[in-house]
């Protein structure tokens, strides 16, 4: 497909959402046992990226008045890349590209991510939400995988020459990120029992990233109904460790509500619009009886997951609007009053795409955006890529891809995201929380929650109660690299 197309209103309002402190992008990143070399990298994207209409489309302005331009062939593909001392300082590496953004006016809307480290290189790939989702970008990464060619000379690593399709990113700067206002305002507004307590220094702009690696938590049998999956333990573990969380802070939680991502129902021209979620709700009662809670969870994910199994065979309107702009039907039986702040949501964003002229229509929908944002946020995100396969290598016989991460910035007022990769007998646990909501400590501390609650929700499984790499390791460092807004 070639030409062009107005943008969606999901689209739309996914722009509008779009910040420079907290961009709309997702991201890979996997330890290899070995060395790459950036310039085969991007030679290996050429025909991958042009077989994409990710890889080949872009705005035609940054309004998203003139819509897409979707090219017959794509430009070379980015390759960031750098060495890095320690997998703190990959990850660390990683945040940096992430909040460096996308360019949406010049396609390809994904680059490629390449951290020389002496024990074995770092890959990954970043790509706007707007554009791509998280399985369109692991095809991305594995099809270039597949594609790649050693060099048929020696170079060492890191060693990179200059070169088309291949940058060094330049160290971003440390900015302050308080801010007088907004924060503050904030807290008022925002329900205080439905949200993660903030713990974070108020005011402050940006994301941090967290991680563990755990053994596959086995979920409790159940005599009757639907038998719980492992995503649902890792689902009603975020209930749990946001109750616990909510308690230990002097703010008993209400009802609170964790977003998802499910399966699509039907596809997009596009593919960063695809993904379906449920909304899945939880009250103290419910929280207070972990296995009642799983239950719960497995019920409403798999009553969520038939739908759009149906749905995939017969789409309507109706649903392909409310999957792109992250609720569904499900979900919005689950949420109460998420319903009503949804059809408001909608109506507003009606009204400010009816405003004109264009820039006028743009600084409309985004105020219209966050306006109700407070209104519709979860407590939390889960986002799940599934299995990954153990036997992934760069190019044939090349090096071996050791695990693999998913991870997309958090924003406020929901402010936390948890993103789950598997690999055979491990899950790869990615957290991404805004900085006003944790600090490093806060973090530490909501992360051991978590893992106290997945042994709480499973048969048997051993987690660690302390960062299994150590807090270097796992949790970036706040003050690395400010962001203002």
């Amino acid at each position: 497909m070639t030409g062009t197309r107005p943008l969606t209103q999901p689209e739309q309002l996914l722009l509008a959402s779009n910040r420079a402190d907290v961009p709309i992008i997702i991201a890979l990143l996997g330890r290899t046992d070995g060395h790459v070399d950036a310039h085969q990298l991007a030679k290996a994207t050429v025909g991958v990226f042009a077989r994409h209409r990710a890889t080949r489309s872009e705005l035609r302005d940054l309004s998203g008045a003139g819509g897409w331009r979707i090219m017959a062939t794509s430009r070379p593909a980015p390759v960031a890349e750098l060495a890095v001392a320690s997998p703190d300082d990959a990850w660390r590496a990683l945040r940096e590209e992430m909040l460096a953004g996308i360019d949406l006016t010049r396609a390809p809307l994904v680059r490629m991510l390449l951290f020389h480290h002496p024990d074995g290189d770092w890959l990954g790939v970043i790509g706007h939400h707007l554009a791509i989702d998280g399985r369109g970008l692991f095809g991305v990464l594995t099809e270039t995988m597949a594609a790649y060619q050693p060099p048929a000379g020696s170079r060492a690593p890191g060693g990179a020459e200059a070169g088309a399709g291949v940058r060094v990113p330049a160290p971003r700067p440390v900015v302050d990120a308080r801010r007088a206002t907004g924060a503050r305002v904030l807290r008022l507004v925002t329900p205080a029992s439905r949200y993660l307590t903030p713990a974070g220094p108020p005011g402050v702009a940006g994301f941090t990233l967290s991680r563990e690696v755990i053994p596959v938590p086995r979920p409790r049998r159940r005599p009757d109904g639907p038998t719980p999956t492992v995503n649902d333990v890792l689902v009603a573990a975020v209930h749990l460790a946001a109750g616990w969380w909510n308690a230990l802070h002097d703010r008993p939680s209400g009802t609170l509500r964790v977003r998802v991502a499910l399966g699509a129902p039907t596809r997009t021209e596009l593919d960063g619009l695809s993904a379906g979620f449920v909304l899945v709700a939880s009250d103290q009662a419910l929280r207070a009886a972990p296995a009642r809670l799983l239950a719960a969870v497995a019920e409403r994910t798999s009553a969520a997951k038939s739908r759009i199994a149906t749905e995939r065979t017969t789409p309507t309107p109706s649903t392909q609007g409310c999957s792109a702009t992250g609720t569904s039907a499900a979900g919005t039986g689950t949420a109460g009053a998420a319903g009503g702040a949804t059809d408001a949501a909608r109506g507003l964003a009606r009204l400010a795409l009816s405003v004109t002229p264009a820039r006028l229509r743009t600084a409309a929908l985004r105020l219209a955006v966050a306006t109700v944002r407070p209104a519709l946020m979860p407590t939390a995100a889960v986002s799940n890529l599934g299995h990954v396969p153990t036997d992934l290598t760069v190019g044939a016989g090349g090096p071996r891809l050791l695990d693999l991460h998913l991870t997309a910035p958090g924003r406020m007022p929901q402010g936390l995201a948890v993103h789950v990769v598997r690999m055979a007998d491990r899950v790869h646990l990615s957290f991404c929380h805004a900085r006003e909501l944790m600090d490093e400590d806060s973090a530490r501390e909501f992360v051991g929650l978590y893992l106290a609650a997945v042994t709480e929700l499973a048969e048997s499984v051993t987690v660690p109660s302390q960062p299994a790499e150590g807090a270097a390791e796992r949790l970036l460092r706040a003050g690395a690299a400010d962001v203002s807004g």
